[in-house]
């Protein structure tokens, strides 16, 4: 599982290694020195440079490890203090370390989950549904973005029967070759083609009895998640299996890094390019293609 943190971490640790020598820019991780018990929770760092306002992120607290992870909202105190505005009286004691950084990445973590997303079929799930006699359409799922594979099995009262008759996978056609070939036969049948148009798939012939239709199809990668019926930010709950966590890495780097103007920005860009290209290759040879390709 990709989490947010690490995401940040290798962000804030690659700017801060290689951009913040000498310098105090917002983008710098900062070392905490104290954290208090109290209400709201109060944290020294020396010459923070932040405004009231300011989003930061904080991790590798010791002790008070309640606080990290996490972003907050700041209330500047003095130019080396600052509160959180959340109540730290029952965290535990906090003892030493910790490092914060301005946080203002939720929004560049969001677009670059929805740009690798449109960079191929790398997010993907499955569909079933029952075809109906006589019926033409079909609706499609609601997050689709491209179909990889529609087939068809035989009805059977275990619709996931290993031994259920295995039609071929419908083949693609286009919207007026479907039009024209319905107004010149509509005769119900097996369907062995398909087209689809504004949310609805038509299977052609129109089917004439119920079959098992399967859709393995691609999404973009969403701008919020629910689940449990909780609604999540994306980039609180992201999509993406592990293998995409460097493609993710370098994709928000070249995002940072051309917001700051940074000439590596183009580095990263490059790096990002190369990773989304090998993932591309990777699909080809995905075991449900193969499967869905040499026959299931």
């Amino acid at each position: 599982m990709i989490r947010k943190s690490d995401l940040i971490d290798t962000v804030n640790e690659t700017l801060n290694r290689n951009y913040c020598a000498g310098t105090e820019k917002k983008t710098c991780l900062k070392d905490i020195e104290t954290a208090s018990k109290a209400d709201p929770c109060s944290i020294k760092v020396t010459a923070h440079g932040y405004s009231t306002g300011d989003k930061i992120w904080i991790t590798d607290v010791g002790g008070m490890t309640e606080l990290n992870d996490k972003t907050y909202t700041i209330t500047v105190v003095d130019v080396d203090n600052f509160t959180l505005g959340v109540d730290s009286s029952a965290y535990t004691v906090y003892t030493s370390g910790g490092t914060c950084v301005r946080d203002d990445l939720d929004e560049k973590i969001i677009t670059t989950l929805e740009g690798l997303s449109k960079e191929g079929d790398f997010l993907q799930d499955e569909f079933k549904r029952l075809t109906i006699a006589e019926r033409d359409y079909y609706s499609l799922p609601d997050n689709l973005k491209k179909l990889l594979f529609v087939g068809l099995k035989s009805y059977d009262a275990d619709p996931e029967l290993d031994n259920a008759i295995i039609y071929k996978d419908l083949i693609y056609e286009r919207w007026k070759m479907y039009k024209r070939n319905i107004y010149y036969s509509s005769t119900p049948g097996t369907p062995t083609r398909y087209t689809w148009m504004s949310g609805f798939m038509y299977p052609r012939p129109i089917p004439d009895k119920v079959y098992n239709m399967y859709l393995w199809y691609s999404f973009h990668h969403p701008k919020t998640v629910t689940i449990d019926e909780i609604t999540y930010k994306a980039c609180d709950q992201i999509l993406f299996k592990d293998i995409y966590q460097e493609t993710l890495e370098m994709g928000l780097l070249y995002r940072v890094a051309l917001s700051l103007g940074l000439a590596d920005a183009a580095k990263f860009g490059t790096i990002y390019g190369g990773l989304v290209a090998g993932h591309r290759a990777d699909i080809m040879v995905h075991p449900k293609i193969a499967t869905y390709r040499d026959g299931w």
